[in-house]
């Protein structure tokens, strides 16, 4: 998709990731020198629900849609409510925001070329919310900049 700005089209993709949002930074060591983030299974099964969603936008706007320069990701994160967190306002869980933004950042690169390289990714909007009301997981706009 694309839109105008200041006369110009803009590339543009919105899409949902279904599922509770996985959380990438904490690493272990596995020996040999070699490391894996501490929740891999579940990182990489989240990351593979990114890189599919992607792909259903891509087939539902029947385009390969890419991204080789700079980016702007806006990214809405909606958290299943627990009971412990009845009263609050808004989620305070176990995965930083960042960690949660870095799991889209490479799902969307190394799950998928949306990017060429999570590096492209040059302003970031992000926030979590209880998923009140909508379905639990992130949604996502990357904008070329």
């Amino acid at each position: 998709m694309a839109f105008l700005r200041g006369g110009i089209a803009v590339k543009t993709i919105s899409f949902a990731v279904k599922g509770s949002p996985i959380g990438q930074g904490s690493m272990r060591h596995i020996g040999g020198g070699r490391m894996i983030a501490s929740n891999d299974k579940a990182l990489k099964a989240w990351r593979d629900q990114v890189a599919l969603a992607v792909q259903q936008e891509r087939n539902r706007l029947g385009e390969v849609v890419q991204f080789s320069g700079a980016v702007r990701l806006d990214v809405k994160f909606c958290i299943e409510r627990t009971k412990a967190a009845k009263n609050r306002a808004l989620p305070v869980t176990p995965y930083d925001l960042d960690k949660l933004v870095r799991s889209i950042g490479d799902g969307i690169s190394v799950n998928c070329d949306l990017l060429v390289n999570d590096s492209q990714i040059c302003e970031i909007n992000a926030s979590k919310v209880f998923a009140d009301g909508c379905p639990f997981g992130g949604h996502i706009t990357v904008t070329e900049l």
